[in-house]
């Protein structure tokens, strides 16, 4: 029995690594779905050894209680069955432990994520706004009725340097208003 629980306890140490490994590596790993992957291999990985672990509490309460039957008095067997207890509450305390870390591990993916999500909307935004301003002047400046400098042909001109002004000024305002 403690053969099994020391392997258990060195596939979760592994994970364990594993797990530090990504969150040293959380911001290289931000943009790439490298990182989730991994994130997801170590989280199959304690749900099997969890799985594994609860499996094995019958078992293990099983042999103890035959075992305690067989060496009641036997001071060696009492010791032995206190490191294997001691062993079995280590190995169940590190799986529950990666799994809060794990989890925890995945709401700051999601954080980050959510994050850069935020910022692109932002800037789609901001980018949307000054665009806006030459569209509705020429858009204006398009229709099939009478408009200023419609005829002349310096009124191409004139109108885009209007849609300039106009676009710098959008541009100038949101930048001191501190959007951009």
């Amino acid at each position: 029995m403690s053969s099994v629980y020391e392997e258990f306890k060195k596939q979760l140490l592994k994970i364990e690594s594993e797990i530090i490994g990504i969150e040293r590596n959380i911001h290289k790993l931000q943009t790439n779905s490298a990182g989730l992957d991994r994130l997801a291999a170590c989280q199959k990985s304690i749900v099997f050894l969890e799985s594994a672990l609860e499996s094995n509490e019958k078992t293990f309460q099983y042999i103890l209680e035959h075992c305690e039957k067989l060496f009641l008095n036997n001071a060696k067997y009492k010791d032995k069955q206190y490191q294997l207890r001691i062993q079995r509450l280590q190995t169940l305390k590190l799986a529950k432990t990666l799994t809060t870390l794990i989890s925890q591990l995945s709401d700051m993916f999601s954080n980050i994520i959510s994050y850069q999500l935020n910022i692109i909307m932002k800037i789609l935004t901001e980018l949307s706004i000054i665009i806006t301003i030459p569209t509705i002047i020429v858009g204006l400046w398009g229709v099939n009725t009478k408009v200023p400098f419609q005829s002349s042909m310096p009124g191409f001109f004139i109108v885009s340097i209007i849609t300039v002004i106009a676009t710098l000024t959008c541009y100038i305002v949101l930048k001191h208003i501190k959007y951009l």
